[in-house]
């Protein structure tokens, strides 16, 4: 991903499939579309922050899956969204609906999200254990 978008900046990005073009220019389009729903995410939970109108104000999923959204970094989201999506593209061309690859992306983010805390809750279990070791 890195070599092409290098390749695309120096102008080579012909050299490439379309494939890697096109995850190249979604990328940080989204990366950033993920930022902004992290931050009206927060506003959503912070009534001083809250604005009318706001793509989180009244929605249900703030609550559900706001906890995940927020605390994954907005690159990571940003590659499993396409990457769900563009698996669920190839897996069923004709076929593919949007609730069953939203489906999808929520499943992978939870999954990602549980990875990110068991991974998590181990290097803190090692850091107690490795100070505990020091202090006997």
């Amino acid at each position: 991903m890195e070599k092409v978008a290098l390749g695309t900046r120096r102008g080579a990005g012909t050299e490439f499939p379309a494939v890697s073009r096109l995850l190249v220019e979604w990328y940080r389009p989204m990366v950033t579309a993920m930022e902004k729903l992290q931050d009206a995410m927060v506003a959503a939970w912070v009534p001083e922050l809250r604005r009318e109108g706001s793509m989180v104000d009244k929605a249900e999923f703030a609550n559900v899956y706001g906890a995940i959204i927020v605390s994954l970094p907005a690159n990571v989201l940003a590659i499993i969204a396409m990457h769900e999506t563009i698996a669920a593209v190839l897996r069923q061309p004709d076929k593919a609906k949007v609730t069953q690859v939203a489906m999808k992306v929520g499943a992978a983010l939870q999954a990602e999200f549980d990875l990110q805390r068991v991974h998590n809750e181990g290097l803190q279990e090692r850091v107690s254990m490795a100070f505990i070791g020091r202090l006997v």
